[in-house]
């Protein structure tokens, strides 16, 4: 056999591996809590915990959609690890009503801020 044994984990690691992953956990993370060195548990649990992290993910907006009191949390959650955001309404232009009613008052309508002739007398 060349190089290292491969390393074994429990069932009981495996699980706290999914849960924290499911958590969102970073992989620094679960390993150091766990006490594995971060290249081996890469080497390990990479796929798996991209799976568990996309399990966790579903599950959490499976959890906003049941939520129907104080969901600042889930929202938060939403915002961290779902890509979810407030998005405001922001209308550009201008409606033309508005620029009628500017017209008139820059000098009847003629748009250019400068009264006519016929009103420079008046």
């Amino acid at each position: 056999m060349a190089g290292r044994p491969r390393r074994t984990f429990t069932k009981t690691q495996v699980a706290k591996i999914d849960r924290m992953a499911k958590q969102q956990c970073k992989d620094h993370t679960i390993a150091d809590a766990l006490g594995i060195p971060l290249e081996t548990f890469k080497g390990h649990f990479r796929e798996r915990t991209h799976k568990k992290r996309a399990e966790g993910k579903v599950e959490l907006h499976a959890a906003q959609w049941r939520q129907r009191t104080n969901c600042t949390m889930a929202i938060w959650l939403g915002k961290q690890y779902l890509g979810q955001s407030d998005q405001a309404s922001v209308q550009h232009g201008v409606d033309k009503s508005f620029l009628d009613a500017m017209k008139e008052l820059a000098g009847n309508g003629n748009g250019n801020g400068r009264r006519n002739r016929t009103d420079a007398g008046r």
